[in-house]
This record gives structure tokens, C-alpha cells and sequence, in this order.
């Protein structure tokens, strides 16, 4: 079983990543990742690798940037109604340990507003994972210096809507974290993010 995985992306296509790993020449991995990773081709990687299999699809491996993802990821899938894409559509949201309080403090609102997470279902998701999130300890300082992923994940959308293509968004992204911006208020988000890529 794949456990991890380095190396350049080859291509995109939608939430689907063919991944070349280094000192394997000749070889790709087809990967599904959360969309909001907004990865482009030609991007270095590195993923945590979980494959699961069911009998409609067979093995699909499913690609995380940290641990703690992942094994969210395998927590949700344990859950009864929650397949692959649901649990992908969470992670994408929500870092570890804003899902986790999330659950803790019984937010269906906030959950639901996840893409194919409605209420009723994020009823059943802290039903199920309540007693059991208490045991799991998340790095909470992953995402400390990070915006909560909802809304990094509608500055994707603003900035789409806007015409900017998903290399340029993965460039502004960088740019936001690497000066520590990503906990500012959204508008300001915007405004450095839009200031930016103008003058790229």
C-alpha cells in the first residue's frame, strides 16, 4: 500500500492530479486530492497517500498535505453515509482542528454549509464523531497563522469569478502565506490578493 509521495505534477484535471515521483522515470500516480489545494502542472508535491477501494471504482488513492489530513479523511469515511467525496468536500473546508471543534461544539450550520453535507447529514456526522474527536488531539498551530479553510476557499471563488486562472490563484495563495496574511479579515484578503497578482 502507497504511504506518501514526492515529486512534480504532470497534469490537473479537476480535483485529479497525475503525479511523477522523483528517481521514478517512466512512472505517474493518478491522485484525487481536495480542490481547494488549487495544485497546477509543473507544481512540486508532497502527499500523504491513503487508498481506498470500493466496487464501483476499485482503489482510488486520495492524497493529503499533512498526516493529521488524512487521518481525518479515514475518521470520516468510517462514518455511515460518508463516502470519498463528502469527506473530501470536508477536508477541503476545514483544517483539522477547525473541523474538530466544529463537531465538538454540534455546528451543523457551519458544516453544512460544506458542498453534499446538509443538515441532516451533518447531524449524523457529529452524532457519529463526537465521543470519538474528543480522543484524537489535533495540531492546532497548523492552523493557527492560516485563515479558516472556508474562506480561503471563497476567496477561490471571488478570485475565479474574476477571471484569474487557477495557476495565478495558487501564486497569490503562496504569496498570502508567505507573508502571514491569511488571518487577516476577507476584504483584506482580497485587496493584497487583487494587488498582487496585478502586478504579476
Amino acid at each position: 500500500m502507497f504511504a506518501y509521495i514526492s515529486g512534480s505534477i504532470k497534469d490537473v484535471n479537476g480535483i485529479r492530479l497525475t503525479v511523477l515521483p522523483k528517481g521514478l522515470e517512466g512512472l505517474g500516480f493518478e491522485i484525487q486530492v481536495p480542490e481547494e489545494y488549487c495544485f497546477v502542472a509543473g507544481q512540486q508535491c508532497a502527499l500523504e497517500l491513503y487508498t481506498h477501494t470500493t466496487q464501483e471504482q476499485g482503489s482510488v488513492i486520495y492524497g493529503f498535505k499533512t498526516g493529521e489530513e488524512k487521518q481525518l479523511f479515514q475518521l470520516i469515511l468510517g462514518c455511515s453515509g460518508f463516502g470519498p467525496k463528502a469527506a473530501l468536500s470536508l477536508i477541503g473546508a476545514f483544517s483539522p482542528s477547525n473541523f474538530a471543534a466544529a463537531i465538538l461544539a454540534s455546528d451543523i450550520k457551519l458544516l453544512s454549509k460544506v458542498e453534499g453535507v446538509a443538515a441532516r447529514k451533518a447531524e449524523s456526522l457529529v452524532m457519529q464523531l463526537k465521543d470519538k474527536i474528543k480522543k484524537i488531539s489535533f495540531n492546532s498551530e497548523l492552523s493557527s497563522s492560516e485563515a479558516p479553510a472556508l474562506t480561503i476557499k471563497k476567496l477561490n471563488e471571488v478570485l475565479c469569478s474574476l477571471g484569474y486562472g487557477r495557476s495565478e490563484i495558487t501564486l497569490a495563495f503562496e504569496h498570502l502565506r508567505s507573508q502571514q496574511l491569511l488571518s487577516r479579515p476577507f476584504d483584506e484578503l482580497i485587496r493584497t490578493s487583487l494587488s498582487f497578482l496585478v502586478k504579476k
